[in-house]
């Protein structure tokens, strides 16, 4: 409906004429009376207001105001307490509510002026509230971004949490990342110590740092069991949210947001492909200053393509705004779609005002150098605002599901990525393969993949590598070290669009459930001895029940006395004169295993050997057996300490070269021979006063600044050029501090002398 209102006002003149006519003598006057004129009429002043009596509280107010006379003037102003007004422009007559959140009325007021008078009227217009999203586009567009970062997480973070007890079926406590912690009590309500339909998991965060979601917890969740997949893993799930508490970041600040309600979470899987979705009535979103939301009719869809490399995100969805009474629905005209590892290059969201489908908004993705600015909002009018796709915890969202880390960057197509590990175990054991996934579909793979364990004697097992589309799959040739940390490095992988990519690598922890450990008696064993081995320095972590297994895979003529016990025996048949490697595995009742091994070394004391028996505080042997046989590699035997000098009873050096590298040079104190006896307090070589013996002891490229040591004399023989022919020596040593338990060593070259116990 419009108004229309003319008013007019006028002013009358009167003319009078009047004849008056003079008369001579003899002659006649006449005299003749006039009618009196009509008073002349001017025009009309019409002043003429045409407009809307009623609008939305969105909408502008037009109002038309006409005169028929070009000089006149007008003025309008508007108010909505007949207080205080605000006028238009000039000759104008417009106004565009403002702060407007209820029904109300304003009170138009037109005067028109002409040649010193006015003409002035009044009209009320209705203002009906209605919410206008183009008059709040970016709020909106967040708005639309928080809801979908925030379902999706949460289906990806309870799936998550469900796995942990799938993996460790008991109530536990653990550690978040950073900060914090969270217990998860498992109800096993069927009693068949498994997760199953009917079950129950209670999560409580205490201020948790949780990386999956990139973002700090606290508060409750419950998750119910409602079905198990044909690999018989949770697959659906009814999760009830009593107050959960997640910080949400956007420019720069952080709001504590608080969501409420019930959802149902769904997961179908295969190899290459995993699609979650989540659905709730209603959910409500609550943070202190910003804006409370209801969500009506939420259903969110993630789909992860491991064979293409891309992940989809769809979403619909009813938003009401419950402080303004906006309301509008959310739907996705083309899907969101991110390459693995990367924010979104494609998509397009309607955004629809549910009291006027003409009120709409676009969220579409743009090319952007920036991290994260791939997102902009289109009005009705084309006008563009950017977005930030990383606010709102959206790193989080375009994490691929399998993955514990979040690594979302830009897209660059040139560029291949190792982005985590799939399927990633809490508890990796020492015989697992690892599946790591990557930005891009692989087409080949070139050289072996290594583990490097990360400590100074760390030790490097080689791994076989297997490729499927973005997967990667590495079975280490060898078992791994229980409770020990490796870097795992990917040989040269090119993608399927021709990009290459060398030294790639991740962490890896291996399991501390069980850590076995291989004792021995003595770390060698020859034709007149063998070590008796335990196990009572393995670690049993969880369960109460440990079970051994003492086993030499590699060879038929080993047996052990109790192969099943603690600590066992060995016999070793007398054609086995090579090194052995034992094989210990460690089991519990609730089904955790871990494998050591360690290579028991052979000596032959039937010919010239040097053994070497380390401590754990001899930095030159660091606690390991080094048996040298002269069958695995050459002892270099001389006389003289360098080239230019003359042979002597004084000094020898024994060098021994073979798959290890070890030194020994010995000097008599100066003046004197080397002979038979007991030499004390002698120093390293050659910087040991006069009064002492020399010794100077290394290998594997270790040796002292500064050594202590005493050694023993049982036989030395020469020949007569003065070449060392026979040698029988005990000595021992410790680097840097005389006081630090010192490695043994036993030298025996052409020598019967026996072994001395050591």
């Amino acid at each position: 409906m419009r108004f229309k209102f003319s008013f007019l006002k006028y002013t009358l003149g009167l003319a009078v004429l009047t004849l008056l006519t003079a008369c001579g003598g003899g002659g006649s006057d006449t005299s003749v009376e006039e009618k009196p004129q009509e008073p002349p009429q001017e025009e009309l002043f019409i002043l003429t207001a045409s407009g809307p009596d009623s609008v939305y509280s969105w909408q502008p107010i037009d109002v038309i105001v006409t005169t028929n006379k070009a000089d006149s003037e007008y003025s309008c102003l508007w108010s909505y307490d007949r207080m205080t007004w605000t006028s238009s422009p000039h000759n104008s007559c417009s106004h565009v509510p403002t702060n407007i959140s209820e029904d109300t009325i304003v009170t138009l007021q037109v005067t028109g002026y002409y040649q010193g008078e006015e003409l002035s009227f009044e009209q009320d217009i209705v203002i009906n509230y209605q919410y206008y999203i183009n008059h709040d586009q970016r709020v909106v567009a967040e708005h639309v971004l928080l809801t979908q970062n925030q379902s999706i997480n949460l289906a990806d973070i309870s799936f998550n949490l469900v796995e942990q007890v799938v993996n460790t079926p008991t109530s536990q406590t653990k550690a978040c990342q950073t900060e914090g912690n969270y217990t998860l009590d498992f109800y096993d309500n069927n009693t068949d110590l498994l997760v199953s339909v009917g079950d129950v998991i209670q999560v409580d965060f205490q201020s948790c740092s949780f990386d999956s979601m990139d973002t700090l917890l606290d508060g409750q969740l419950v998750i119910n069991i409602e079905q198990l997949s044909a690999a018989e893993q949770p697959s659906e799930l009814k999760v009830m949210l009593a107050g959960l508490n997640i910080d949400v970041d956007s420019f720069y600040q952080t709001e504590v947001l608080t969501i409420t309600g019930d959802f149902s979470a769904v997961r179908s899987q295969s190899e290459l492909k995993i699609i979650t979705n989540l659905s709730a009535d209603a959910l409500e979103f609550w943070a202190p200053n910003e804006q409370p939301l209801r969500l009506t009719n939420l259903n969110t869809e993630k789909r992860e393509n491991y064979q293409t490399g891309q992940l989809q995100l769809q979403m619909s969805v009813n938003i009401e705004q419950t402080a303004d009474t906006g309301a509008y629905s959310v739907d996705y005209i083309s899907p969101i779609i991110a390459p693995f590892g990367s924010f979104p290059i494609a998509g397009q969201i309607k955004i629809t005002n549910l009291e006027n489908s003409e009120d709409v908004l676009f969220i579409e993705t743009v090319e952007s150098h920036s991290r994260g600015d791939v997102f902009r909002v289109v009005d009705i009018e084309q006008g563009v605002i950017a977005l930030n796709a990383a606010n709102r915890n959206g790193s989080a969202a375009y994490r691929l599901s399998a993955l514990d880390n979040i690594y979302i960057n830009n897209y660059v197509e040139n560029e291949l990525r190792l982005l985590g590990i799939s399927s990633p175990k809490y508890n990796y054991e020492v015989m697992d393969s690892f599946t790591l996934v990557l930005s891009q579909p692989i087409s080949s793979v070139e050289g072996q993949a290594i583990f490097y364990e990360n400590n100074v004697n760390g030790n490097r097992v080689t791994g076989s590598t297997e490729f499927l589309a973005t997967k990667v799959t590495v079975t280490p040739d060898d078992f791994l070290q229980a409770g020990s940390a490796y870097s795992l490095s990917l040989p040269t992988l090119t993608s399927q669009t021709g990009v290459s990519a060398s030294y790639l690598s991740t962490d890896i922890l291996i399991s501390d459930n069980i850590v076995p450990v291989i004792s021995m008696s003595q770390g060698y064993f020859s034709e007149l001895s063998a070590p008796i081995l335990s196990a009572s320095q393995s670690e049993l972590n969880k369960g109460t029940e440990p079970r051994f297994l003492w086993q030499a895979p590699d060879n038929i003529n080993v047996t052990f006395d109790t192969p099943n016990e603690l600590e066992t025996a060995i016999e070793i048949g007398a054609d086995v004169t090579q090194d052995i490697d034992l094989q210990l595995t460690v089991t519990n009742e609730l089904g955790n295993r871990a494998i050591v091994k360690s290579p028991l070394r052979y000596l032959d004391i039937n010919a010239s050997y040097m053994l070497i028996i380390g401590t754990e505080e001899s930095y030159v042997a660091q606690g390991q057996t080094w048996p040298l046989n002269e069958k695995d590699g050459e002892f270099i035997l001389k006389t003289k300490p360098y080239d230019e000098a003359e042979k002597s009873q004084s000094f020898i050096s024994i060098d021994y070269h073979g798959l290890d590298s070890w030194s020994l040079d010995v000097a008599a104190p100066a003046g004197e021979t080397l002979k038979i006896g007991r030499y004390e307090g002698a120093t390293r070589y050659p910087f040991q006063d006069d009064a002492v013996a020399g010794l100077d002891f290394g290998g594997q490229a270790k040796g002292c600044n500064e050594s202590f040591s005493d050694f023993e004399i049982y036989q030395i023989e020469f020949d007569s050029e003065m070449n060392l022919i026979k040698l029988a020596l005990d000595f021992d040593l410790a680097c840097e501090q005389s006081t630090r338990k010192r490695l043994q060593g036993t030298v025996r070259i052409n020598s019967d002398y026996p072994m001395m116990s050591n």
